[in-house]
């Protein structure tokens, strides 16, 4: 599987194949193959490329219990992105509590600053799993708009929402568009079992892409023109897709007041065409003249 990130994420190959024959999850009837754990999880390059992951861990001692089932790749890009909260106050939202055990998974890494909120349609999960203050269960159906006003209004704030809900094109984007505005200010959204295909959450997630590009955007002319960006602009700082994972990271994203530079020696542009020799090459005279610009500069 391959993930490909902007704003300068490094790119992913984890190698993981429908053709391994292991496309969907190994750990379906409650376990990892040791034959397939020794493949995927410790030969195969990871995201965050380090064995002490503690969701990973605790994914790991998950023998009894409320079953957590998860794609082997979303440890390592939960980590990446949560980490930050870690040890503070932080109000997570996980759509879909299904048998519960992911809700003790979160409870595990962010310790007892954390505030969970879980969204389910099956009446069963708030019965099960609802423990005020620290763990509410809310049932309702994600893709009805009036659902998530209530829902807002009952939340002080969502510094992480986890969509791993009804998993529809429809279901992901109406619940986008209800709650990315209420996160927090330098919050995660993040969506997962996100497919290909028309109409689908991925392909919504792309048009987003050239709003982070907003801020040089317009028609005024000049290399770098600029317009006036909107909200989506102003509150994230980048967009990241991963296999079946679309992230996106918010913040104060302001336009650059100026381009910045420092040091001395400056190489013109290799558009004067009377720099170079008439083949293209180096002249003899203007590289002295740079190596003696570049040796003052270093003084």
């Amino acid at each position: 599987m391959e993930a490909f990130h902007l704003l300068g994420i490094p790119f992913l190959h984890t190698g993981f194949s429908a053709a391994d024959g292991h496309h969907r999850h190994p750990h379906k009837e409650g376990f990892v193959p040791d034959d397939v754990q020794k493949h995927y999880c410790y030969s195969t390059p990871r995201v965050n490329s380090s064995m002490d992951n503690p969701l990973w861990e605790f994914f790991q001692t998950r023998n009894n219990g409320p079953g957590i089932h998860k794609w082997f790749q979303y440890f390592d890009i939960y980590h990446r992105y949560f980490s930050k909260f870690v040890g503070q106050e932080v109000h997570m939202l996980k759509i879909g509590v299904q048998s519960g055990g992911s809700l003790d998974l979160w409870r595990n890494y962010f310790g007892d600053k954390l505030f969970l909120y879980g969204v389910d349609v099956n009446p069963y999960a708030k019965a099960l799993f609802d423990s005020p203050p620290h763990t509410r269960i809310f049932i309702g159906d994600q893709q009805n708009r009036s659902f998530w006003a209530e829902f807002r209004s009952q939340v002080p704030r969502i510094d992480i929402v986890l969509d791993d809900g009804g998993h529809t094109p429809q279901q992901q984007i109406v619940t986008f568009e209800e709650l990315y505005n209420f996160v927090s200010e330098s919050g995660i959204y993040m969506v997962e079992d996100v497919p290909p295909g028309p109409g689908s959450f991925l392909g919504y997630a792309r048009e987003h892409v050239a709003e982070l590009f907003a801020h040089f955007a317009g028609n005024v002319p000049g290399r770098f023109s600029a317009t006036e960006p909107g909200l989506f602009t102003k509150t994230t700082m980048g967009i990241s897709f991963y296999d079946m994972q679309v992230v996106y990271e918010k913040g104060r994203h302001s336009r650059p007041p100026l381009a910045v530079k420092k040091g001395k020696f400056w190489m013109p542009y290799n558009t004067d065409k009377n720099l170079s020799t008439a083949d293209g090459g180096v002249d003899a005279g203007h590289l002295k003249k740079f190596q003696e610009a570049l040796v003052l500069s270093r003084s």
